[in-house]
């Protein structure tokens, strides 16, 4: 069940949050790559993240993959999008607990000002805190990050800044159409190019950090060859501060 904020970041309700300068020294970008779409039945197979120091240039670039748990379930439609096999899968040298305490650790030990997915407070949280155990459940929320969900950033600009048509309906735009509006689309009206359609967790990350940079610093993370800024780039004007989520926004419990 969506929490009260992120049902007012869906309805672009942001006049109740206070807005703060916002000077991010340090981000961390991530996503996960599942077997399927329920945290209670698949699982995480890969997770990969992008760690990005704006101030001293540093990049931190990492990418973990692990096994199939017993009892979890495999959806072939999500094999299609990440490119494993069965055979790959059992190959990951660890298991899905290392995994989620490994991810857990990095996030402690780097320390970003921010930490930033799309979707990742309907998706991915959901299922990393889903296989952690009590004593990394807990370890988690006592250094949880900032987040901000760059899908919430990105309705921002259809709506407010390109005035294009509401978020739950379909969004048309440079001779393009998405009934959702993905990170692929998100990009595409930025000018930049489509993630692979069979893509792994390290590229979900990279992409997302390009999402952010040109939202935020009006350029891109890695620059493409063919990359042309649309003039309108330039004037986005994001109160990124109001889009922080913390614990308790995403998961619904008191803190």
């Amino acid at each position: 069940m969506a929490t009260k904020k992120l049902e007012n970041l869906y309805q672009n309700n942001l006049d109740e949050y206070k807005e703060e300068i916002f000077e991010p020294k340090s981000v961390l970008s991530f996503d996960c790559e599942t077997s399927g779409l329920d945290p209670n039945k698949n699982q995480i197979l890969s997770l990969g993240f992008v760690y990005s120091n704006l101030k001293t240039g540093k990049v931190v670039e990492k990418e973990y993959r692990c096994r199939l748990k017993e009892g979890k379930e495999i959806d072939e439609n999500a094999l299609k999008v990440n490119g494993f096999t069965l055979e790959k899968i059992n190959e990951a040298d660890m298991n899905l607990d290392e995994l989620v305490r490994k991810f857990v650790d990095e996030i402690i030990s780097l320390k970003p000002d921010f930490v930033i997915g799309y979707n990742v407070s309907n998706f991915d949280w959901n299922f990393i805190y889903n296989s952690l155990d009590d004593s990394y459940k807990e370890k988690l929320k006592k250094n949880f990050p900032k987040v901000i969900d760059l899908i919430y950033v990105t309705k921002n600009i259809l709506k407010n800044e390109l005035h294009l048509l509401p978020y739950d309906k379909t969004i048309r735009y440079n001779n393009q159409e998405w009934s959702f509006i993905s990170q692929n689309a998100s990009l595409s009206i930025l000018g930049y190019e489509r993630e692979p359609d069979v893509h792994i967790a390290v590229s979900g990350s990279l992409y997302c950090m390009n999402l952010f940079y040109l939202l935020y610093l009006h350029k891109p993370f890695f620059r493409s060859h063919n990359y042309e800024k649309p003039k309108f780039v330039d004037d986005i004007n994001i109160p990124f501060s109001k889009y922080v989520l913390g614990f308790n926004d995403i998961f619904g419990f008191d803190c």
